[in-house]
């Protein structure tokens, strides 16, 4: 890899003059605010053997598992603690891909890369943070920020139904998140309540990119068929061609889900807020609904007992809305849930800014929402590491009055599913090495969030020492650049300045060598469901 981290080690007046000799002795002189150099001195060149004794290099060993936050076909999600170097003692969200499963399908293969890249170059308050990328002869591992809320989905799911105040909230912020991808020419292509995370304060996160597209900006359209059905746009299901007006589309259907109700049958809602204090409170409807059938649990707008009568009433089924909607509320359904994509809110040139001009939205003070200064409808109860009790979740003015520990609990994951959590965390062996030449699609994978390199850079000391090398005894490996890829190509290397990556370029494992063992500790975790993702 190219490029060396570059450090300057010159005073604030800078260095004009000559340069000395190197291997010369050095002595100190108290001069104005500090010791400046005079006569001759030693001068040793920065690298990475000079600057670091006991170099870090990122991997696997320094992560010690905790929970098991969730499964799917190509890998786990574990809760971690990172136990050696920087953010030691910190707690992330560690994504492990085997890139045995991904290699084998090109398509699957070019979506892994562009997560990686995206995660990378997006950087926003309502879409999740990248901290740290690295792989071994057959995984690849992504760190993420941990986002102890949980998910959206399982909030849904345990309410059944949100007020439209809350709802307004919610789908606020994911519109400035959207917004945000669409203004780097990023499709986001599979929004559902299981992709929107909560952080420890109530407000969402945008995950799992594993379906974006890149480069679509004006004009521009993809024929790939993907996604979770119930949420699909049209123009994906008869592959016509599609751009970012499909993450509308699909903003429209999990809007009618929050206010319509959980996908599946969960208990009704039980605390949704005092009685006729928001806009759109259905529980008098289905209140009135309860004494002539059975519960009713409303569900996305086009829903089937199989897929293509599913998709059939995706493209031909008649948009029913519920009594208790508000005018508002209606009126901006309909123009989520148009067919036509240059018709749909947001599908023209104004895009998000189309759609935060909407009168569901009158009462959002977009520049507050941006820097979270409005409270979430729910706070999370994280106390006690997770290990037992009632999940807690409370509405805005009542999580105030809540008697919670005074300090939240990073390590609490009561607000995931206990499927998964129960399960022990285990990462199985690193034994399914793929071929050099399959290999070669991840070269360049590692990286390094910006600001952990800024937490190296304040570690270092500048201060000279007196006929001795600057040697900085603290300091972790000296960075050097990564390199970025392109589904075609191999990663290309950024331009100085560019996050950097720690460790140097790791020769590839020999097959059959397992990677160093990651310590599980005690404890149980668990295992989620959810509507059914097309392959990728």
């Amino acid at each position: 890899m190219a490029g060396v981290f570059d450090i300057d080690l010159e005073t604030e007046e800078g260095s004009d003059g000559d340069e000395p000799e190197l291997g010369a002795e050095m002595e100190l002189e108290p001069r104005g605010n500090g010791l400046e150099p005079v006569g001759h001195y030693e001068e040793i060149e920065i690298s990475e053997s000079s600057v670091n004794n006991g170099p870090e290099h990122i991997g696997p060993h320094c992560f010690e598992l905790l929970r098991v936050l969730g499964k799917g076909g190509y890998g786990k999600v574990f809760q971690v603690r990172k136990v050696q170097g920087t953010n030691t003692g910190k707690i992330f969200a560690m994504k492990v891909l085997k890139k045995a499963k991904i290699a084998c399908n090109a398509k699957d293969t070019a979506h892994t890369r562009a997560e990686r890249n995206i995660l990378e170059a997006v950087k926003h308050p309502f879409i999740v943070d990248l901290i740290y990328a690295f792989q071994t002869g057959g995984k690849l591992y992504l760190i993420l920020e941990c986002l102890s809320g949980g998910e959206l989905f399982m909030q849904l799911e345990r309410e059944g139904i949100f007020l439209e105040d809350t709802a307004c909230f919610y789908l606020s912020e994911i519109t400035l998140a959207l917004g945000h991808l669409h203004s780097h020419g990023i499709i986001y292509r599979d929004l559902k309540p299981e992709n929107i995370m909560l952080n420890s304060q109530g407000h969402i996160k945008l995950t799992d990119f594993g379906l974006c597209k890149e480069s679509i900006h004006d004009g521009a359209v993809t024929h790939t068929f993907c996604g979770t059905i119930e949420y699909m746009a049209p123009e994906i299901l008869v592959r016509s061609g599609h751009n970012r007006a499909v993450d509308w589309w699909s903003l429209g259907a999990l809007m009618y889900d929050m206010l319509t109700g959980s996908a599946s049958p969960a208990a009704a809602p039980s605390s949704l807020g005092t009685a006729g204090a928001s806009r759109g409170d259905p529980r008098a409807f289905l209140a009135h609904l309860a004494p002539h059938g059975p519960a009713v649990y409303p569900q996305p707008p086009f829903t089937a007992e199989n897929r293509k009568k599913t998709i059939d009433k995706i493209l031909k089924g008649k948009l029913v809305l519920p009594p208790y909607l508000t005018p508002d509320a209606r009126d901006l359904l309909k123009k989520f849930l148009k067919r036509n994509p240059s018709q749909r809110v947001g599908g023209g040139p104004g895009d998000a800014a189309d759609v935060q001009k909407q009168p569901f939205f009158r009462h959002i003070n977009w520049e507050d929402l941006l820097a979270r200064r409005l409270d979430p409808p729910f706070k999370p109860c994280l106390v006690g590491g997770g290990r037992g009790g009632r999940p807690g979740m409370f509405w805005g003015a009542q999580w105030e009055q809540l008697l919670c520990s005074p300090q939240q609990s990073e390590e609490d994951v009561s607000q995931f599913d206990t499927r998964f959590t129960r399960q022990t965390p285990v990462d199985s062996p690193d034994d399914a090495a793929i071929s050099e030449s399959a290999n070669q699609a991840f070269l360049g994978f590692t990286y390094v969030a910006p600001s952990v390199l800024e937490s190296i850079k304040e570690g270092f000391s500048f201060q000279p020492k007196v006929r001795s090398p600057r040697r900085l005894n603290s300091s972790p490996r000296t960075p050097v650049s990564p390199v970025k890829f392109s589904p075609f190509e191999a990663f290309k290397p950024v331009a100085p300045g560019d996050p950097m990556e720690l460790g140097p370029p790791q020769a590839p494992l020999p097959e059959g060598t397992a990677p160093l063992p990651i310590k599980p500790s005690g404890g149980a975790k668990k295992q989620k469901g959810g509507r059914g993702r097309v392959p990728r």
